[in-house]
């Protein structure tokens, strides 16, 4: 401990945790006289820290924003550091949402970049969303609180994909990535023939009659899907 307040002559200083690992703060008594904390005191405290710790837990107050999420089944906090993560209150926790999954490495990309708020949809069951797609809502914290809480993640359904299919939303998710359709016949290992007919039909389906405008309006709808942080075979 540093310092003393003018005045005081003592103090004792804990850790507070959550659920037993979380770092949360620190607790500050301090003694007008110079004598030793009691030990009565000392095992009083100890009783109250767990209660303490969970009153001022930064995650409880967040994670009722992460339940304003419409429909939201699922969700994770993401802890400072480069794996951490957290149970969020009062949502459970999903298989997208396992520590070495490739939706939360590009989730915290975009928190990297200190977003406040992002969402794009994600595959179930791999690249060709053979159980579909949830949509992933990014959400982050502010400046006072990244110290413990960088952000949260939410899933939540779908919604209305505009008839796309799922090869067309990882085309369209490119082409908002601005890549070209050689870049994008080479990440998705098809033929420029392919990905011209697959953005024929996302125009139609989009009625948008560019490219660029067939991006805007993905991005306005939801539609986004991010390329996979892994390279492919």
């Amino acid at each position: 401990m540093g310092a003393l307040p003018t005045g005081y002559r003592g103090g004792l200083s804990v850790a507070m945790f959550a659920q037993g690992h979380r770092r949360i703060g620190f607790l500050t008594l301090f003694f007008v006289r110079p004598q030793p904390c009691p030990a009565a005191i000392q095992n009083a405290l100890a009783r109250l820290l767990p209660w303490l710790a969970s009153g001022v837990d930064p995650l409880r107050a967040a994670a009722a924003g992460a339940l304003l999420v419409r429909g939201a089944f699922a969700g994770i906090a993401i802890l400072p550091g480069r794996h951490g993560t957290d149970a969020l209150p009062g949502l459970p926790g999903d298989t997208l949402l396992a520590r070495d999954s490739e939706m939360l490495v590009v989730a915290r990309a975009a928190l990297v970049r200190e977003q406040t708020y992002s969402s794009f949809l994600w595959p179930r069951g791999g690249r060709h969303a053979p159980e579909g797609h949830v949509r992933v809502t990014v959400l982050g914290c502010e400046d006072g609180l990244r110290s413990a809480l960088t952000g949260m993640v939410v899933l939540s359904p779908a919604g209305h994909l505009g008839g796309l299919t799922p090869r067309e939303l990882e085309v369209l998710g490119l082409v908002i990535d601005g890549r070209s359709n050689h870049d994008i016949a080479h990440v998705l290992v098809i033929s420029p023939r392919t990905v011209a007919a697959h953005l024929e039909h996302i125009l139609s389906k989009l009625r948008a009659g560019s490219r660029a405008l067939a991006a805007v309006r993905a991005q306005r709808s939801g539609l986004y899907v991010p390329a996979s942080p892994s390279p492919r075979g």
